[in-house]
């Protein structure tokens, strides 16, 4: 919600400064990626998958378990993610990502920067998000089935797994809590 003369928000709940908010909108990276206005879209193709899209689906969970709620920049650096959630990654990436960093970005950069990693690798050590387990759940169901769920279905399944998928929504699976948790899932443009 834009309030009168403040700053546009960010896309994907991401903190960005307001010159990387333009810089972004000039390069076409969220209007074309995310134009319908709902967000990141983590779904995938119906199984077998090839590596490629395990690979997908890892960086996914990665991302859900280290940031679940899309909060900060540095969920967008794929080798530092998964080293937080201890996946394999590459060495070299994560180097040349903190020798940019201490190199060429000013110093009020590199602590938000830094502030954010520890952040993530705090949120690696609590009990997993429900948007972390919406998503596993939506893997699950995949793997199960062959097949993309509607979110009822998806909701539905979680709700009679609740021991593997304990998201902690109560309500009816037609309630905004679902909604709002499929959303940053990136689950929401599943079928009605």
């Amino acid at each position: 919600m834009k309030k009168r003369g403040a700053p546009r928000r960010p896309s994907l709940n991401v903190r960005l400064s307001p010159e990387e908010i333009i810089a972004d909108q000039d390069s076409g990276f969220p209007e074309e990626m995310f134009g319908d206005g709902q967000g990141i879209d983590y779904r995938l193709p119906p199984p077998p998958w090839d590596a490629c899209w395990k690979e997908q689906m890892e960086n996914n969970l990665a991302v859900l378990r280290v940031d679940p709620c899309h909060s900060n920049y540095a969920q967008l650096e794929t080798s530092l993610v998964r080293a937080i959630a201890g996946l394999e990654f590459e060495f070299y990436d994560i180097g040349l990502y903190f020798g940019d960093l201490l190199n060429k970005w000013n110093e009020e950069t590199a602590k938000t920067i830094f502030n954010d990693i520890l952040r993530m690798k705090r949120t690696a050590t609590e009990p997993p998000h429900r948007n972390f387990l919406a998503y596993l759940a939506y893997c699950d169901f995949l793997k199960a089935n062959g097949f993309d769920p509607s979110r009822q279905r998806l909701a539905r399944f979680i709700k009679d797994n609740l021991s593997m998928y304990p998201v902690g929504i109560a309500t009816p699976t037609t309630a905004k809590e679902w909604w709002e948790m499929f959303r940053q899932g990136g689950l929401v443009r599943l079928e009605e």
